[in-house]
């Protein structure tokens, strides 16, 4: 037996050749930061991925019997293939759980057919036809955001992902298994609309309430979020600290979608005012590695749903589903009311947040350097490639030039510790942005609960006075 040979409370993970003993599923724990939450989920994914090949004699990945023949210690060879798997599997273990899925799909069709070994080594015929019956059992099931196209597709990322990544004996790569199903373009389903400028009053009324509760205290958290145009992923990063000004909100996320640190800058302002309660939340968060605790929801609540929070678990930073539920249970409370329906119909999704200000930015007719503040832009390769071939930039639709390049260098050598250019840049568009939503609700005498319906808000942003 294979046993991991550090914790006491190993799970086992039974198996008909050989028992690989992973770490018991943390799901009682109290993780005091996201990165904290995502190790654990991303460790209990490669362990169970591993007896997964273990109980089907899938040694492959080490070096099949030459390992057995060269390692006596099997505990060398569990931890090289946790380790493999580990490095493999994706920050949070999505895509070691999604290989461990592949394979039950292939397990199933070895069983109908009555296939020896499991169907092991997997031809490049057998894998065409489980994608392929994949991809229909999801266009007839019709689920899902996409309605089911992205089944087949995914099954065969999988595949591919175990013939490249872990180098298990399937022919997944090949010209069949890709003519299996349609390639599905990543984000070729619904973007994330903008937010109404209702939505920012409204996380800022709640923020603003006088009565202390577990709501209040997350949209103050939020509100910090949404005027930093971050997403949602990155506010759980995140910490605050009070700032020598008082009239900066300042945090830092510590990964961002490029790998590196992010610093937050924003005015102490929202679109209906000052925010005087600021110095008092971040010094309730002094000390945190994050600004969004879990919450406890009675039985019967509903997880993730903040309305009917009892208590906040300051140790514990909030899971990602949880926060995503309660974004939309805020939408959905007074005195914004809105419904599943109309937050559907406007396209709002968590990714909503993060794109809204540099939509909003660019209707008004910010620069583009501007609205690459607003999004927190160009800080990678990726980003200066995104921003040459898009329109309006010079040499758009072309390869990314110098002058990309050169927008790239000047955000990377202004920001971190020890530069000052990052937090006054920022400081500067933000100001302009939250003033351009203020006057907006001056303009509609501050009654914007009454403001046009959905995005029809927007006009104020341009009424003259």
């Amino acid at each position: 037996m294979l046993r991991h040979p550090r914790p006491p409370e190993a799970r086992p993970v039974i198996g008909s050749v050989m028992t690989i003993r992973g770490p018991a599923k943390p799901k009682a724990r109290a993780f005091k930061s996201h990165a904290e939450r995502q190790a654990a989920s991303a460790d209990q994914a490669a362990w169970d991925l591993a007896g997964c090949l273990a109980e089907r004699g899938l040694w492959g990945p080490v070096g099949d019997d030459a390992a057995l023949e060269q390692s006596s210690d099997p505990e060398d060879r569990a931890r090289a293939l946790f380790n493999l798997i580990r490095r493999k599997g994706g920050p949070d273990g999505a895509s070691a759980r999604s290989i461990a899925k592949a394979l039950l799909l292939i397990s199933c069709m070895a069983a109908k057919r009555n296939l020896p070994r499991g169907g092991w080594p997997v031809s490049a015929l057998l894998c065409h036809d489980v994608v392929a019956a994949e991809h229909a059992r999801g266009i007839a099931a019709g689920r899902g955001a996409r309605g089911g196209v992205t089944c087949g597709d995914r099954a065969r990322q999988a595949f591919i992902s175990m013939q490249i990544n872990l180098g298990l004996p399937i022919q997944a790569d090949t010209p069949l298994v890709r003519a299996a199903c349609p390639k599905v373009a990543s984000g070729s389903g619904a973007r994330a609309g903008s937010l109404p400028l209702k939505v920012y009053c409204h996380f800022q009324a709640l923020a603003d309430a006088p009565d202390e509760s577990p709501m209040r205290f997350v949209c103050r958290s939020m509100l910090f979020g949404l005027l930093n145009s971050i997403r949602m992923v990155e506010l759980l990063r995140t910490r605050v600290w009070r700032d020598t000004d008082a009239g900066v909100m300042r945090g830092v996320a510590s990964m961002a979608k490029d790998g590196s640190p992010l610093e937050l800058f924003c005015p102490a302002t929202g679109p209906l005012g000052p925010i005087e309660w600021w110095g008092d939340h971040a010094g309730a968060l002094e000390g945190s590695k994050f600004v969004l605790p879990d919450f406890t929801v009675p039985h019967g609540g509903g997880r993730g749903v903040i309305s009917n929070a009892t208590a906040l678990r300051l140790e514990e930073v909030m899971p990602e589903d949880k926060l995503r539920t309660a974004f939309y249970d805020i939408l959905g409370q007074a005195p914004l009311c809105m419904s599943d329906a109309e937050r559907e119909e406007l396209c709002i999704k968590g990714h909503s947040p993060h794109g809204s200000a540099c939509d909003m930015g660019r209707y008004l007719g910010f620069t583009e350097m501007d609205i690459n503040e607003l999004g927190h832009w160009l800080r990678d390769a990726a980003a200066k490639a995104a921003a040459g071939s898009a329109p309006g930039v010079p040499g758009g639709g072309k390869a990314p030039g110098k002058e990309n390049e050169m927008a790239a260098m000047r955000i990377l050598y202004s920001s971190g510790p020890g530069r000052m250019g990052e937090c006054e840049a920022q400081l500067r568009v933000r100001t302009a942005w939250i003033q351009a939503m203020a006057s907006a609700i001056l303009r509609a005498d501050g009654a914007w609960p009454y403001m046009p319906p959905g995005r029809e808000d927007w006009i104020l942003l341009k009424e003259k006075p």
